[in-house]
């Protein structure tokens, strides 16, 4: 098999490659952001439970019922 026979389907191959690698770095963006959003519900339902736990503690010392 000539040199020429080798370059091209490795060429091909190449660009195959380099276009899965584009899709996989735009979804990892995408991952990346939905990650980003996750956290930050997270970090809000925490601070939401902690402020209900102080609401609660507030309640108890001011006589009131749960």
């Amino acid at each position: 098999m000539s040199d020429v026979g080798i370059i091209k389907p490795l060429r091909k191959r190449i660009a195959d490659l380099e276009e899965i690698n584009n899709s996989h770095k735009k979804l990892n963006g995408e991952l990346q952001k939905v990650i980003q959003q996750k956290d930050e519900e997270i970090k809000d339902l925490k601070n939401k439970t902690v402020q209900l736990g102080f609401d609660k503690i507030e309640l108890l010392k001011n006589g009131g019922e749960l």
